[in-house]
């Protein structure tokens, strides 16, 4: 047997970083290591497929009288276990793994950076980049878009950092046609859809939604054919969300359904005509490559890290709402005349640029680094 690893995540509820804490973990355990999943709050369900041990240390969300609890909770864990290396996947978690490494000094703390650092708030900033400067063995981003936002940080926390892409792999692109996978959520196969898919939440922009909407509107006076938004997910904003497309006359530009799991996310992918993500910042984007695998066009708010992702693949927009229905009406024109095939395969080729594999190779040699410096010391 391997190394002890701890992958250790501040919330178990669905989202990136979440899946990546487990994940990780399970594809370590494949590759001979004694790894366990860790989460410190309980935010909502996620499904997985019990290959590794996944440790919740609080069943409720996080609340002002149960971080510290929570956090004790993983330490007593942590001093039974004796992890050798824990890798953290939110800010906190990174912290929480450093104070563990304060009562066992011989623990390597490969912190991992999954969104740009102005997401962070002001107190996490400050503990995370003094600890980042001189506890972490290694700080791993998730995009070169996010290793350049911290460039203003100390000299001392930037040598620590490597970037490792996300991954995915597992999906089942091998489905029966769009109408088939429309079925699933009722979705009316002659519209045009454009699937949004993520947490109805500040950080999506999911509101910007309703603009383009109403330009779309505007300027689809001959209603050539319906355009509709599939709209997936859940979040703070859904309520906002749904009053103001109520509001302005849009519903039946929009499809609501719901938070999505299991074979219902390739379904969702293969339903749709193109995909949007308006997000006012990513550290990856892992829905972009999800979407990337099943060929569909992408609209993308022109952030540093959708074009290293997407690479020239994308329709990149300064959240131009215009922009965004003169593109969606070109592809419709495109979609009708099939000139949209070509477009499409290189799509699917540019996905598996972004493979498990790779990432937990990235994971292991990070590791297996850690382990040579130890041995040395």
């Amino acid at each position: 047997m391997k190394a002890k690893i701890l992958t250790l995540a501040t919330r178990h509820s669905t989202g990136g970083a979440q899946m990546n804490t487990y994940l990780v973990a399970s594809k370590l355990a494949e590759r001979g290591y004694n790894s366990q999943a860790c989460y410190l709050f309980k935010h909502g369900e996620m499904e997985i497929d019990s290959s590794v041990p996944c440790n919740i240390f609080c069943m409720n969300k996080a609340s002002a009288l149960n971080v510290i609890p929570s956090i004790f909770r993983f330490l007593v864990f942590c001093i039974k276990f004796k992890p050798e290396v824990i890798i953290g996947f939110h800010p906190l978690a990174n912290i929480v793994a450093v104070i563990y490494k304060f009562f066992n000094k011989d623990v390597s703390v490969l912190a991992t950076q999954r969104n740009p650092a102005i997401s962070m708030s002001g107190f996490t900033r400050r503990i995370e980049k003094f600890f980042g400067s001189h506890f972490y063995a290694s700080n791993i981003c998730v995009s070169n878009a996010v290793k350049a936002s911290f460039s203003e940080y100390p000299q001392a926390y930037q040598n620590k950092f490597i970037v490792i892409h996300n991954g995915i792999d597992g999906f089942d692109t091998a489905l029966e046609s769009k109408v088939f996978s429309r079925s699933f959520f009722s979705l009316d196969t002659n519209d045009f859809l454009i699937g949004f898919i993520g947490r109805i939440h500040h950080q999506k922009n999911p509101l910007f939604l309703v603009d383009v909407a109403e330009s779309l509107r505007n300027k689809n006076s001959d209603q050539k054919v319906n355009f509709v938004f599939v709209v997936a997910g859940e979040g703070d904003l859904e309520s906002e969300f749904r009053e103001l497309i109520k509001n302005k006359n849009l519903d039946e530009y929009f499809n609501f359904v719901g938070n999505l799991s299991g074979d219902l996310v390739p379904h969702f992918f293969n339903a749709i005509d193109t995909f949007i993500l308006p997000s006012l910042y990513e550290g990856f984007g892992r829905t972009i490559v999800e979407n990337m695998f099943f060929g569909n066009p992408m609209i993308l708010n022109d952030l540093e890290v959708t074009r290293e992702v997407a690479g020239d693949l994308g329709y990149f927009t300064k959240l131009d709402p215009d922009y965004c229905v003169d593109t969606i009406l070109a592809l419709y024109d495109k979609s009708c005349t099939g000139d949209l095939v070509l477009e499409s395969e290189k799509i699917k080729a540019r996905a598996n640029s972004f493979s498990v594999s790779k990432m937990i190779d990235g994971y292991q040699n990070q590791i297996i680094n850690v382990s040579k410096q130890c041995s040395e010391d």
